[in-house]
């Protein structure tokens, strides 16, 4: 007995519709967006906000992929957040506290390092997709000049001639700051005395350290004052400073007429 042939179009209706819907699946299914590289340029290294925005439409989750090391860069992920706003459908990109001072030598040896980068890896449904990040941090003021490890005190015959340098005692200092505009110091002394600091040296540039040290101006008299206390104080371009305390002993010299 043959088939009616509504039964033959229904078991057809059946058979292609399985197909059909996946085809419409894979047509809704959401696709990462084409992101190569996010960048952002001079960044102040104090500014701890929102860095940059980027168009993510599609995207559920955002995280930072494992950070590759390089001779170049430093890993983002640990100065940088990254998030994604559901709400404005974009990925964001924060500065964390770490990157205040991310620049400084002491922090971690190699302030001429201004680039952080990290791979910033985006799930869009079954889908996964990766962009580059890049961030150009700006050096700031953020390091205070430190005294080095010398001598703190200094014998001086009283017959010493003016317009000379002691040549015994050596004050050196150093800024962690990256640029010369944070880190360049000069010294100066507080109290009103027969010395004063010579023109500072630039003595390394891997932490910055300059150098000065006393010139006698005027005549000493061992009678008059056997010991100086000086303050000398190390001051960055952005008002930053250290001082210590340099101690004098004036050496008495037979000076007397027979």
């Amino acid at each position: 007995m043959a088939r009616p042939e509504w039964v033959s179009l229904l078991v057809l209706w059946l058979t292609v519709q399985p197909h059909r819907s996946l085809q419409v699946q894979a047509q809704t299914e959401p696709a990462c967006p084409d992101i190569s590289t996010v960048r952002k340029n001079n960044w102040p290294e104090t500014n701890i906000e929102l860095i940059i925005s980027q168009d993510a439409p599609g995207v559920s989750e955002v995280y930072w992929a494992p950070y590759v090391d390089t001779n170049y860069s430093i890993d983002a992920s640990q100065y940088v957040d990254v998030t994604f706003n559901s709400t404005a459908q974009a990925i964001e990109f924060t500065a964390l506290p770490s990157l205040d001072g991310v620049r400084d030598y002491l922090q971690k040896g190699y302030p001429t390092l201004a680039q952080l980068t990290g791979t910033c890896r985006m799930i869009c449904g079954s889908d996964i997709g990766e962009f580059q990040f890049i961030l150009l941090v700006q050096d700031q003021n953020t390091a205070s000049p430190q005294f080095g490890s010398f001598p703190r005190s200094v014998n001086v015959s009283e017959v010493f001639p003016t317009g000379l340098v002691l040549p015994d005692l050596v004050i050196a200092a150093s800024d962690a700051d990256a640029d010369a505009t944070n880190y360049a110091l000069s010294f100066a002394i507080k109290e009103d005395s027969p010395f004063s600091p010579t023109e500072p040296v630039k003595t390394s540039d891997v932490l910055p350290t300059y150098t000065t040290q006393l010139k006698l101006e005027k005549p000493l008299d061992w009678a008059k004052n056997a010991i100086y206390q000086l303050t000398v104080t190390a001051q960055d371009p952005g008002g930053k400073s250290a001082e210590i305390t340099i101690t004098v002993n004036v050496v008495d010299v037979d000076t007397a007429q027979p």
